[in-house]
């Protein structure tokens, strides 16, 4: 980012990635343009990564941490604010679950799982937004934080 009280420009030690549900799904399934994107986690594959893969180059770019903002609505299943409700299947979901298994053939859960994949084995900070103004709103405090040189 530019300082605008100096002039000097600055690299940022935190990486964000935005995906919604749908292109987190994508990228773990490895299909389409995003075949390649996150196979250190990648759904339904034991093969291991090439080191090529988004997450790698991310990894290798010299900043400090990466995060993932997640942004959508989550399945009820799976929210915290809903834990009486019980997990979807491909047989009974929710609305959210149901939307994924029709493009993907997959339930929020097993994408929940590979987000706590990329915290644990890739130390990656994970964030959930349910929509675009909030995502705005969490870049923006992010960028508040990183100015005023708070610790992540």
């Amino acid at each position: 980012f530019l300082d605008q009280s100096n002039g000097q420009e600055y690299v940022l030690p935190l990486v964000i990635e935005r995906k919604s549900w749908s292109d987190l799904a994508d990228s773990c399934l490895g299909r389409g343009q995003t075949r390649s994107r996150l196979d250190c986690v990648k759904l339904g594959s034991e093969s291991k990564c090439s080191g090529n893969c988004q997450l790698c180059k991310m990894k290798r770019c010299g900043t400090q941490k990466i995060m993932f903002i997640v942004e959508g609505e989550r399945c009820i299943g799976s929210d915290s604010a809903h834990r009486m409700s019980k997990k979807c299947t491909q047989d009974n979901c929710c609305h959210v679950c149901r939307l994924l298994s029709e493009r993907h053939n997959i339930t929020q859960d097993a994408l929940e799982g590979v987000l706590h994949r990329l915290q644990i084995s890739q130390g990656c900070y994970i964030h959930y937004t349910s929509c675009y103004n909030e995502t705005i709103q969490s870049l923006f405090d992010i960028r508040l934080l990183l100015q005023t040189n708070q610790r992540f």
